[in-house]
């Protein structure tokens, strides 16, 4: 009985949350829609690999593959990609690709600087962080 108990409670919940202040925030509302629908598949796979919620440290790997089976064709989950960066809602921690880091897929992390979008300073950070 206690080995059920374990597997039932590793299990992730059914859902993906995107809180009311993300939705209400400047930076979700002028996502691109193809932006907007990309972003809880974000959160659903960072929460696949930290087995709990989806947080700001865990770093994770999202193919083209992945995102064709979603229904993203490779030029649109680039641009939805980079609207999420520049948004603040994604940060890349490792470029993949066939001649930059040798046959591996690109590396993510979620990020809270959709907080600051559009706001002061936003411009500058976003310029350092090379977006």
């Amino acid at each position: 009985m206690s080995g059920s108990r374990r597997k039932q409670k590793e299990r992730l919940a059914p859902f993906v949350p995107i809180f009311n202040d993300e939705l209400e925030s400047t930076a979700y509302r002028t996502l691109t829609p193809s932006a907007a629908k990309l972003l809880p598949y974000f959160k659903r796979i960072c929460s696949k690999v930290t087995k709990t919620k989806a947080d700001e440290v865990t770093v994770f790997g999202f193919t083209y593959a992945e995102a064709e089976k979603y229904g993203f064709p490779n030029a649109k989950f680039t641009r939805a990609i980079k609207a999420l960066v520049l948004h603040g809602f994604v940060d890349i921690v490792e470029a993949g690709g066939l001649r930059g880091v040798g046959y591996s897929c690109s590396k993510y992390r979620l990020s809270k600087r959709w907080l600051t979008f559009g706001g002061i300073g936003w411009a500058q950070e976003a310029h350092r962080a090379g977006r």
